[in-house]
């Protein structure tokens, strides 16, 4: 049996990924996670240190001996801090799509922060902006279904984001992101722009988006030689391919583990 540990995406639960986990079969794969990444004691910091701290401290708390990190998106990147720093506590890692940003990105987000302009800057832009609260899940599935960040999610997908997404609002009626919107834009501003110089000794794949919304051409030739050991694999869908495809991710998932 291997077990994985789950890093989600920012803005996502863990627990809206249960038709992406439904395909790693039982018992071969176990699967853990924390449900909501910088909403506990452990709150967003420049660089994301403190959610590495997070998951270190969630794996050693579990103590299921070593387990294969998979990370989507900001998971993907507080997967690799976690294993730069905890080797031991990972026998792999697989990062989809994370936003590991080049020289370029670097210095342009150095820029944005100095100037104090995070707030202008999408995606910290619009998770600003976001809509929150909701009249009732029905609601607020009509309304995901109609933007451009749903679009194509499989109806699966967008129904377990919508049961595990929202959470009853606690001072009114209805319903409200269980995500905090204002936790999501400071993770926005904070994502790391630089990493620690030791080398990654763990085993690592990268599945990349052939669509290029986050990682650049550039972006990639950085990863090649700052990780020069990680295994890179180009996938056929958009940022959001778990949701969106989630069946084929899992199995190359599943295959980039078992070799």
């Amino acid at each position: 049996m291997s077990t994985l540990w789950f890093s989600h995406a920012n803005g996502f639960p863990s627990s809206c990924y249960g038709q992406f986990f439904g395909y790693f079969p039982q018992p071969r794969y176990q699967i853990l996670y924390i449900d909501k990444t910088a909403h506990g004691n452990y709150r967003p910091t420049h660089g994301w240190l403190n959610l590495r701290n997070e998951l270190i401290a969630a794996i050693e708390t579990a103590n299921t001996g070593k387990v294969v990190g998979v990370g989507h998106s900001m998971g993907g990147v507080i997967t690799l801090l976690a294993a730069l720093k905890r080797p031991d506590l990972f026998s792999r890692i697989v990062l989809l799509d994370p936003p590991l940003f080049g020289r370029r990105k670097q210095w342009f987000m150095r820029t944005v922060r100095l100037l104090r302009l995070n707030r202008y800057i999408p995606p910290a832009n619009k998770a600003r902006k976001r809509r929150t609260h909701f009249n009732s899940k029905a609601e607020a599935l009509e309304y995901f279904r109609h933007k451009p960040l749903f679009r194509n999610f499989t109806p699966g997908s967008l129904s377990n984001y919508v049961e595990h997404g929202l959470m009853p609002a606690p001072n009114t009626q209805g319903f409200e992101l269980a995500f905090s919107a204002q936790t999501e834009y400071r993770l926005f501003c904070t994502t790391p722009v630089s990493y620690p110089q030791k080398p990654l000794t763990v085993p690592a794949n990268l599945i990349y988006s052939n669509t290029y919304e986050v990682l650049w051409h550039n972006d990639i030739e950085w990863v090649k030689k700052r990780f020069p050991d990680m295994k890179l694999t180009c996938f056929t869908g958009g940022h959001l391919f778990p949701f969106e495809q989630p069946e084929a991710a899992a199995a190359l998932v599943m295959q980039l583990i078992e070799g």
